[in-house]
């Protein structure tokens, strides 16, 4: 489990943080079918993240096709009204092109983690709680078996904390 001041990873039994010595949460004694039912709505839940991320590509595939234009407008804009040698304007069109593809890629990112943060604070936020409420779960039974069911990598992990 993780502690939600310095984040360190814990034992589950554990009372308090190893790192800072922060209080853990209680975890409950959940029978295997609970554990069974958390695992399911966890797995949905981080399917719900990545379809919220999915929906985006239209807008990421909007936004490489406007930063191509405008790279083959430049481009032709400098052979036209640009009286220099062929070869550096296709030196300097190339570094152009890097840098808007640079900065392409790094708003790829944000465009996807954007998605999901409005998807999990909008909608997903609540429905754990809710679920939760219903199941007679607490929060940090949801997010020790986070830590079972996901990887370290999952888009899930990036929200726990606003739990």
């Amino acid at each position: 489990m993780k502690c939600k001041y310095c984040f360190a990873n814990n034992k589950k039994e554990e009372q308090r943080c190893f790192s800072c010595g922060a209080p853990l949460p209680f975890l409950s004694k959940l029978t295997k079918e609970e554990s069974e039912n958390l695992k399911q709505y966890i797995k949905s839940v981080e399917n719900m993240l990545v379809k919220a991320e999915r929906n985006q590509d239209g807008k990421v595939a909007m936004v490489l096709i406007l930063t191509v234009l405008l790279w083959i407008v430049i481009g032709v804009l400098m052979f036209i009204y640009l009286n220099i040698h062929f070869i550096f304007s296709i030196i300097i069109l190339l570094v152009i092109g890097f840098v808007f593809f640079m900065v392409f890629g790094l708003n790829m990112d944000k465009i996807a983690y954007n998605a999901m943060k409005k998807e999990f604070n909008t909608k997903i936020k609540y429905d754990i709680k809710d679920y939760l409420k219903v199941m007679n779960f607490t929060t940090a039974d949801f997010e020790a078996m986070t830590g079972t069911v996901l990887s370290e990598k999952s888009p899930l992990n990036n929200f726990l904390p606003d739990l």
